[in-house]
């Protein structure tokens, strides 16, 4: 199917809008009843709804990504239309609206928007009428290039939406742990497990298809692959949510790991890959590095960013604003969606490097002077090709 993409993404994202909505007007509620006394202060897990739901409008622009395949006007229009559904979330929450009706309401209003979106960035002239195939960014064209200047703006295209998809599945993999293991002051408030499994699943299966989307094809290796890891991913997700709270860290590094080592492994595209399209094996040092580096560092930017914006009053101001009671002293406001967030950018940036083709030459964009890769057709006399001398 060579529009699994869009069915995947655009689903994705309207299922995040809706999980959004029934967040602020069933969810959000149970977490209000507090008052002017003590023992009834704001902590730490308070407000636990907020952080799915911010969790969901993250997995709405993810959606969208996917479905665009990584296409620049959908990158450029994610920014904004996460700004405009954060300012539109903190209003709502403070003017507490509940109810099935508001439910309904806003999740045709979520979807909508969301689905508005992508339908006006594919419908664009350079995008209509060109259905990717898979593994290729949507803004690339599946023709050969008529002119050197029009192959190298493809070869740009492409790299952008290969960039962008593998972004996209880094931030879903590196958020999806802590949506499985969100907090609540009791640990069993009504919807908790439900919210929290349904988000980091949705998450986990963006993280996987937008990995595969930045393949450069999604073979018949890659395809199992994929639903070996979705397979173990469910596993963490309820292992993680089946321990205690206190006995959490553990799964949710090691879904960290299994799930950025699995994006490494679906995206990585060898020099064959970048020069003929044909299935490589996957280069498993660099899917060992990945998995190594998220083992290390995913802990360390856990602890790290979460201090960092402990001590930034980002969240807050957003209680602040939203109307809400303020955490107490003793505890620390903290949008665990915002540390996954900026873990995820980092590992984006890692796992684009070690899932780049193999280097082709020290100079110049040719092939690599010993020649072209076993089973490649012969340069032909091209321009760069190397030279056996």
């Amino acid at each position: 199917m060579r529009n699994w993409a869009v069915l995947v993404g655009g689903a994705g994202a309207a299922l995040a809008a809706t999980l959004w909505a029934v967040g602020l007007t069933t969810l959000q509620p149970l977490t209000e009843p507090y008052g002017p006394w003590s023992e009834r202060l704001a902590g730490d897990t308070t407000y636990w709804a907020r952080d799915l739901r911010f969790a969901a409008i993250l997995a709405v622009l993810l959606g969208l990504l996917l479905a665009a395949r990584g296409a620049r006007p959908m990158v450029l229009a994610a920014a904004p239309l996460a700004a405009a559904w954060v300012i539109a979330d903190v209003l709502l929450d403070r003017a507490d609206v509940e109810g099935r009706a508001m439910t309904l309401l806003l999740a045709a209003a979520g979807v909508l928007a969301a689905l508005g979106l992508l339908t006006a960035v594919l419908r664009r002239p350079s995008l209509a009428g060109r259905p990717p195939s898979a593994g290729t960014p949507a803004d690339v064209s599946p023709v050969p290039s008529e002119s050197p200047s029009a192959g190298a703006a493809a070869d740009r295209s492409a790299s952008r939406g290969r960039r962008a998809l593998i972004l996209t599945a880094a931030i879903a993999a590196a958020v999806a742990p802590l949506a499985a293991t969100t907090e609540s002051p009791t640990d069993a408030e009504s919807g908790l497990v439900a919210a929290a499994v349904g988000t980091a699943a949705l998450l986990a299966v963006l993280a996987i298809g937008s990995a595969l989307a930045a393949a450069p094809a999604a073979d018949r290796r890659r395809r199992t692959t994929a639903g070996l890891l979705a397979a173990l991913a469910a596993g963490g997700i309820v292992l993680s949510r089946a321990l205690p709270p206190g006995d959490r860290l553990g799964p949710t590094v090691l879904l960290g790991v299994l799930l950025l080592a699995g994006v490494a492994a679906l995206a990585d595209r060898t020099r064959r890959d970048a020069e003929t399209g044909s299935p490589e094996p996957v280069r498993w040092r660099r899917v060992g590095l990945a998995a190594l580096a998220a083992l290390v560092g995913y802990p360390l930017l856990l602890y790290g960013f979460g201090a960092v914006l402990s001590i930034l009053p980002v969240a807050a101001a957003l209680t602040r604003a939203a109307g809400n009671t303020a955490v107490g002293s003793a505890e620390v406001d903290l949008l665990r969606t915002a540390v996954g967030l900026l873990i995820g950018l980092v590992f984006g940036a890692l796992l684009t490097w070690l899932t780049a083709p193999a280097a082709a030459g020290r100079a110049g964009s040719g092939p690599a002077s010993n020649g072209p890769a076993p089973g490649a057709p012969p340069a032909g006399g091209r321009a760069g090709a190397g030279r056996t001398g």
